[in-house]
């Protein structure tokens, strides 16, 4: 079965920018006249907005009730603050799910390469890191189920709250209306321009804080799939150097005081 959806993201990162100029201006300690280095740390702040339409399609069910699913992006562009636009990357993304909508796995389908969370939203994965906080058994409206959530390729497991808010027709569907929320610890690696990487190696630091999510989605009851969601999330998160980075001792001291912030907001319907 394949369905197509409509998705949109907005994803802005902000982490301050240190600048040093020199100034006229007396400071105390500081003789008049006297050139003073004045230090500002005036964010940097990146932002990109996604418009892509995806398809999904279920490529096999799982022994255990979960499923491998294909996601491809037909169409969109992908615009930053800087006023450029890209088509969206459409390479297919193979999105592994648990019999309760958790993502054990993303990878690019074309080939054995693991994405994140991140690289996954800036093309095929923008519809797969969503999805619908499932019960492990039968519910009534009003109430509420804990699971387990982790994203792949960030190290780190948050406990998911998830509750049903009541039964509503959305088009044809006869839907369960669920909202969601978590906070989970991250930790990323990222190279020495501060790109994620997968693994340790090759890491001159990491990226570590906590990430909080917040979902409303409606899940068809009978068809088994979702029809519409929308999430936003906010994230604080401090760079640190890794050891081989904390031996370029000016390098250390930079990354040590970067403080990164997160906002992201995305939507999808079928």
């Amino acid at each position: 079965e394949v369905s197509r959806y409509q998705t949109v993201a907005d994803v802005t990162s902000s982490v301050p920018n240190e600048s040093s100029h020199a100034s006229k201006t007396s400071s105390k300690g500081a003789q008049p006249g006297k050139n003073v280095i004045i230090t500002s740390r005036a964010p940097m702040v990146n932002s990109v907005a996604i418009n892509v339409l995806q398809q999904m399609g279920v490529q096999q069910v799982l022994p255990k009730g979960g499923a491998d699913v294909i996601v491809t992006t037909l169409s969109g562009d992908v615009t930053t603050n800087k006023g450029q636009a890209t088509p969206p990357d459409r390479n297919p993304i193979m999105v592994r799910y648990d019999a309760q909508g958790n993502i054990t796995s993303m990878r690019i389908a074309a080939r054995e390469q693991n994405t994140d969370f991140l690289g996954g939203l800036i093309g095929s994965g923008a519809l797969g890191f969503q999805r619908a906080y499932l019960p492990s058994k039968p519910v009534h409206i009003g109430d509420s189920w804990t699971q387990l959530v982790s994203l792949p390729g960030w190290k780190g497991q948050g406990k998911a709250t998830a509750k049903l808010l009541r039964i509503e027709k959305v088009g044809r569907y006869q839907t369960a209306r669920i909202t969601a929320g978590f906070t989970m610890p991250i930790q990323v690696f990222l190279n020495n321009k501060l790109q994620p990487i997968p693994t340790p190696k090759g890491a001159t630091s990491e990226l570590a804080g906590d990430l909080t999510m917040r979902f409303e989605t409606n899940f068809a009851i009978e068809e088994g799939k979702m029809i519409r969601t929308s999430g936003r999330g906010t994230g604080t998160f401090h760079i640190q150097p890794t050891q081989s980075a904390s031996a370029h001792k000016a390098e250390a001291k930079s990354l040590s005081s970067l403080e990164f912030h997160l906002e992201i907001s995305v939507g999808s319907s079928i």
